[in-house]
């Protein structure tokens, strides 16, 4: 049983992690402050695609979910089930739905069936996600559900790094490491929406439409590894040529899923986006296990076993957007809450009060992504700055 072969190897690691969870904090909280100099501004096209890309990444989750973390209004129209709801949040017709691969996707929820929400359908190493066509604003969009059953986070720890080879834009092929669980997600969903989205992006009917990528947590490391999947061979990168001039990934609470030598090869393609102390940006089965080889190899004085160590960690991929307090007194925000406030659409003026946008800067801390590799808790305020 996966589950039983993961208790017995990473138990005593658990049991570290709980007292660190419910026991205090780890780190110094960041702030704004301490990235001054990479205070980053959007402009207003790049702004609209992330309101737009947030709302798919939300959307995927079960509609009782969101409601229950007042991301939307529980009521007949919108609660019926997560296809009815993204229907209705974007005002899409019932042709617009090209691929999803979870039942319960559009299945009518009820509370007798609440158990099949939690429970799942959806096997180990395969998300749901949806491919969708908005005629509207001429995209097509693949969101990836983050985790919401077991077997999701069975997908979460299959922690360990798998080979993982992209080529970069001189065409030389860079070898590196990735998620192994994520990874393996990430090639399901490709195998099936590749082939329609080639087709898509030929006809000449969609020759003004993009491709957003977006996805939630679970959602956002996979989706972040299929926008490399764009680019694994030359031959992959010939028969997506029409798909990546108008293509981009929008990956919302990341974890990291990719080594550092390939990291940079997906600057203009691939934006994550974090906020504060996220815990499940910088903490890993994985990056634990190392965090307690590397202190391991430090007593030992093993310098080799240090750097290869520290060159086998993993990190968020493409641009990052971090968003930083102003002062170390804000807590309790989850991600939606500062996005909201800058993205969302509130014909309620009163409604924004509630949320903390000013309280916030955004960074662009691409340069310094190393960062994540470190593990920093700042107790209930790093499961806060996580949660949809």
């Amino acid at each position: 049983m996966p589950i039983l072969h993961f208790l017995r190897k990473h138990w005593s690691l658990l049991v570290t992690l709980r007292d660190v969870v419910f026991k205090g904090r780890f780190g110094e909280r960041p702030t704004a402050d301490h990235y001054a100099d990479y205070r980053a501004t959007l402009d207003e096209e790049t702004k609209s695609e992330m309101q737009y890309a947030l709302k798919h990444a939300m959307s995927i989750y079960p509609p009782f979910m969101l409601a229950m973390l007042r991301m939307t209004y529980y009521n007949k129209d919108t609660a019926t089930s997560t296809m009815q709801l993204v229907k209705e949040t974007f005002g899409l017709d019932g042709y617009d739905c090209i691929l999803h691969c979870d039942p319960l996707l559009s299945q009518d929820f009820t509370f007798l069936n609440l158990f099949l929400y939690l429970r799942g359908r959806n096997d180990v190493y395969k998300p749901p996600f949806y491919l969708i066509r908005d005629d509207e604003e001429h995209r097509f969009v693949l969101s990836v559900r983050g985790s919401t059953t077991l077997t999701d986070w069975l997908t979460d720890f299959s922690a360990e790094s798998a080979s993982f080879d992209v080529q970069d834009d001189k065409g030389t092929n860079v070898k590196g490491k990735a998620h192994q669980g994520m990874l393996k997600s990430a090639e399901f969903i490709y195998r099936l929406v590749i082939h329609k989205l080639r087709a898509k992006f030929a006809n000449k009917t969609y020759e003004s439409y993009r491709l957003i990528i977006t996805g939630h947590s679970l959602g956002a490391g996979v989706a972040s590894l299929l926008g490399f999947m764009f680019l694994q061979t030359e031959q992959e990168k010939e028969l997506n040529a029409d798909i990546l001039q108008r293509m981009k990934v929008y990956s919302f609470a990341t974890p990291s899923v990719i080594s550092p030598n390939l990291a940079n090869l997906s600057l203009d393609l691939i934006t994550s986006v974090i906020l504060n102390t996220d815990v499940v940006s910088r903490i890993g089965i994985a990056p634990l296990d190392r965090c307690k080889e590397q202190l391991d190899a430090r007593t030992k004085g093993a310098d080799a076993q240090l750097k290869q160590l520290q060159d086998d960690k993993l990190l968020p991929a493409g641009r990052i957007l971090w968003y930083l307090p102003v002062s170390k007194k804000e807590r309790s925000s989850s991600l939606p809450d500062v996005l909201k406030s800058m993205f969302w659409d509130y014909d309620d003026e009163a409604k924004k009060g509630k949320y903390s946008e000013p309280e916030w800067e955004l960074c662009d801390v691409t340069e310094h992504r190393s960062i994540f590799a470190e593990f920093i808790y700042d107790g209930y305020e790093s499961i806060y700055a996580h949660l949809p």
